[in-house]
């Protein structure tokens, strides 16, 4: 049971590491105002 818990653990951290790199994180300016933004969004 205790392998199975890491095991578990392990495949969580991995899909955890995998989303925050496919994240994309950044602004970008709204050519129609001027305005900066935040961006969050899938690659």
């Amino acid at each position: 049971m205790r392998k199975l818990l890491l095991t578990t653990a392990a495949v969580a951290a991995a899909i955890a590491v995998a989303f925050a790199a496919e994240t994309d994180f950044g602004t970008f300016t709204d050519v129609r105002d001027g305005q900066k933004y935040r961006k969050v969004g899938a690659r």
